[in-house]
C-alpha cells in the first residue's frame, strides 16, 4: 500500500492544478463507510476503494494513470480489515502450540494447611492441578498463577495492567474490599462499583476468553445474608462491563464440597484442589466460549475416599506429636 501510495503522490504533484470546478469532488458525492455494512458484498479491500474515492475527484485526464496504481496495489493487511471475524482461540495459537492461561486473585485461590502455629501456616495453590485438567481439556498450556492475600479489587487491578496477556484469563475475587477488622461491611461501599468496572475493563485488554468468580454464598463463611446482596450486585456491575461471571449457584455447588481449614481460607486437601481446578475448566467452556479438545465428566471427580482424609488426620497429629 505504501509503493502505490508514494507513486499516487509523485503522479500529483507532477501535473498543474486544473480549475477549481474540475478538482473539488460533487457535492452530493456519497462517503464510503468503513468498515462496510456488509462486507460481502465488497470484492476489493477498503484501500482500493479510498484510491476510487480520490480517482473519482480528479481530473478526466489522470485516471488512466491512477487505475493502474489501483491495480498494482497489494491487497489490505489483515489487521486494518475491522470487519474481518477474528478467529477462535484455540485455532490461532502461537507458534510454540503453548495456550497462555493466567489466574489472578487473592486468597480465595489459597489453600491452607494448619500448624502449630498460625504464623507457620502453610499455603498452597491449587496451580499443579490447573495445569494437569486444563492440559487434558485444552492441550499444551503454561499456568501463570498468582494471588495476593488481603489484596483489595484496586491492587489486582494495577497489577493485571502491569502483567502479561493472556490467552484465557481466569480472575477470582474473595472480595477484600466489603471487610474490615469486624467482618463485613454494614452497607455497600459506592465507589466500589468504579473499582470494579476498571478491573473487568484490565482483564478484558488481556485476552480473548476472560472469566471471574465473585465472592461466594454467605453460608460458605457463616457471613450476614446481606453479604449475597453485595455478591449480585457485584455480579451485575462486572457483567454490564462486559466481563463473563461465574453464576453463584454453580459457585456455592463446588465450594460447599471444598471444606474450610480456619473459617475463612480453605483446607490444603487434593480433592478440594482438583474439585476446584476441574470446575474451572468446565466454567470457561459454558460461560467464556473456551473450546475444549475433549469432554470433561459432568461431575468432578474429587472425592478421594476415606483414605485421603484418614491419611490426612494422622499427619496432623504426627505434627502435634512433633
Amino acid at each position: 500500500m505504501a509503493r502505490a501510495s508514494g507513486s499516487f503522490l509523485r503522479l500529483l504533484s507532477s501535473c498543474p492544478p486544473e480549475d477549481a470546478a474540475d478538482t473539488n469532488p460533487p457535492e452530493d458525492a456519497a462517503e464510503d463507510s468503513f468498515p462496510p455494512e456488509d462486507a460481502s458484498e465488497h470484492s476489493s479491500p477498503p484501500e482500493h476503494a479510498a484510491f476510487r474515492d480520490v480517482c473519482s475527484a480528479q481530473p478526466e485526464r489522470l485516471r488512466g494513470s491512477i487505475q493502474e496504481h489501483l491495480l498494482s496495489a497489494p491487497a489490505a493487511p489483515a489487521q486494518l480489515l475491522a470487519y474481518t471475524k477474528r478467529p477462535s482461540i484455540l485455532s490461532n495459537r502461537r507458534s510454540s502450540s503453548k495456550l497462555k492461561v493466567g489466574f489472578r486473585g487473592d486468597s480465595i485461590l489459597h489453600f491452607r494447611t494448619m500448624a502449630k502455629s498460625a504464623k507457620s501456616n502453610r499455603t498452597r495453590t491449587c496451580q499443579g492441578n490447573l495445569e494437569s485438567v486444563f492440559r487434558s481439556m485444552f492441550g499444551p498450556c503454561d499456568i501463570d498463577h498468582l494471588a495476593w492475600a488481603g489484596a483489595k479489587v484496586a491492587e489486582i487491578t494495577k497489577c493485571i495492567l502491569d502483567g502479561p496477556n493472556f490467552d484465557f484469563f481466569c480472575i477470582a475475587l474473595g472480595v477484600n474490599d466489603l471487610c474490615n477488622g469486624d467482618g463485613v461491611l454494614a452497607s455497600y461501599p459506592r465507589s466500589l462499583d468504579s473499582r470494579l468496572v476498571a478491573l473487568a475493563e484490565a482483564v478484558l485488554g488481556k485476552a480473548e476468553v476472560c472469566l471471574i468468580l465473585i465472592g461466594g454464598p454467605a453460608d460458605i463463611w457463616k457471613y450476614p445474608a446481606r453479604w449475597n446482596d453485595f455478591v449480585q450486585h457485584m455480579h451485575e456491575v462486572v457483567q454490564n462491563a462486559g466481563l463473563p461471571v461465574i453464576p453463584v449457584h454453580e459457585v456455592a455447588e463446588v465450594m460447599r464440597r471444598m471444606p474450610l481449614q480456619d473459617g475463612l481460607h480453605f483446607a490444603n486437601r487434593e480433592d478440594s484442589k482438583q474439585v476446584f481446578a476441574e470446575a474451572w475448566a468446565r466454567w470457561l467452556c459454558h460461560h467464556a466460549g473456551a473450546q475444549s479438545e475433549q469432554a470433561l465428566p459432568d461431575d468432578a471427580t474429587w472425592q478421594l475416599g476415606e483414605a485421603q482424609e484418614e491419611k490426612e488426620q494422622e499427619q496432623e497429629q504426627d505434627d502435634e506429636e512433633e
